[in-house]
């Protein structure tokens, strides 16, 4: 119950901010990467008790799974903002992204990874098959996987902020900070679509639970690189 009333507390908490501030687009937003990252650890805690039932070595794996991972992604949080990210980003008028939106950034990711990670080990909403194909039952905890996500979220929080420049008029030259977050998102569709053409040329991996590694890794980059891309577009009307 506690992966239900402690996300709770928190939404309760945004929504009273929210009521209190007149629903300020900023809290608005956090309120619903609170109410995401609450959705996802709620269905995928069901999940772990319709799949082990009294298996407590299971769960207890599954916890530290995501008490880890979630101190992770606070974590590159706090490094994105600290002052080592804004050195990292330049010296820019615009360098990086506000407090709060890599803070609800950061939250919003951490629900994808858990819907990604609950889809492959626990079949949420049946998609098991169609994303990882057929998948052997593992209650080992997969850190490599968080930590590569951590490090895409720091690498483009810092790439993707050349989409804030496009149509700015600003005080210096920004064509290198577009072109760099251009020709990145060119990339990463390239590669995650070459990736997923091998998956289905290639007959049998020798390890399917490499091939299923490398999906998640693919999955939880493609659809973190597209909410920070809408998040950026929302944050040029309604600072977040």
């Amino acid at each position: 119950m506690a992966w239900l009333i402690v996300p709770s507390i928190f939404l309760i908490i945004m929504v009273g901010i929210n009521l209190k501030t007149s629903f300020s687009p900023m809290n608005i937003s956090l309120t619903v990467a609170i109410l995401l990252v609450s959705i996802s650890l709620f269905l995928s805690a069901q999940k772990i008790r319709e799949k082990h039932n009294t298996n407590k070595e299971a769960v207890y794996q599954s916890e530290i799974k995501y008490l880890v991972s979630i101190m992770m992604f606070g974590v590159t949080a706090l490094f994105t903002v600290s002052p080592i990210g804004d050195w990292i980003a330049g010296g820019t008028d615009k360098a990086l992204y506000s407090r709060n939106f890599v803070f609800m950034y950061a939250m919003i990711s951490y629900g994808i990874y858990t819907v990604y990670d609950t889809i492959r080990n626990y079949n949420l909403f049946d998609l098991q098959s169609t994303l990882f194909g057929k998948v052997k039952q593992t209650d080992s905890t997969q850190f490599g996987i968080v930590l590569a996500v951590c490090l895409w979220m720091i690498y483009s929080l810092l790439v993707f902020e050349g989409i804030q420049f496009i149509g700015s008029s600003g005080q210096f030259d920004s064509r290198h900070y577009i072109t760099v977050a251009l020709l990145t998102l060119l990339w990463l569709v390239f590669t995650f679509s070459y990736s997923q053409k091998v998956n289905q040329d290639c007959s049998q991996w020798k390890s399917e639970k490499a091939k299923q590694d490398s999906q998640e890794i693919y999955l939880n980059v493609i659809t973190t690189t597209v909410i920070l891309l809408i998040l950026s577009v929302v944050d040029r009307y309604v600072r977040l």
